[in-house]
């Protein structure tokens, strides 16, 4: 039988760029960049309280889904869920299993914005 050996030897590197973040200002020798905006961006919290409507003792629901175009967050257990949301009209669809969705518009502008919504069972 024929045979053929080979040895190959050969040496590897890598490098760890500097990594280009706004906390390491000092950096130095970093191949990357980054764009910064010419202006600071500005957002508003805007806060979805999702209960049952009740007057008395409204009842919070968790688990309810919020989309702000396209943006999903869940309600936790006290009902409300948190976005930052820059100045502007947005459309907010929100949906729990065994409730009838509900779609609201809302403007953001220089303030805080609160939304209280009730849902209403399909039953």
């Amino acid at each position: 039988m024929d045979m053929t050996a080979l040895r190959i030897v050969f040496r590897m590197g890598w490098a760890l760029p500097n990594p280009a973040t706004r906390m390491n200002e000092d950096r130095t020798g970093c191949a990357f960049a980054y764009l910064e905006p010419g202006t600071p961006v500005v957002t508003q919290k805007v806060t979805f309280t999702v209960t049952d409507g009740k007057e008395s003792s409204p009842v919070a629901y968790e688990g309810v889904r919020i989309n702000v175009d396209g943006a999903i967050l869940v309600t936790g257990d006290d009902g409300k869920a948190e976005f930052n949301l820059q100045a502007g009209t947005y459309t907010a669809k929100i949906t729990k299993k065994g409730y009838i969705s509900v779609t609201e518009t809302f403007t953001v502008a220089k303030a805080a914005v609160t939304k209280n919504i009730t849902l209403t069972s399909r039953e």
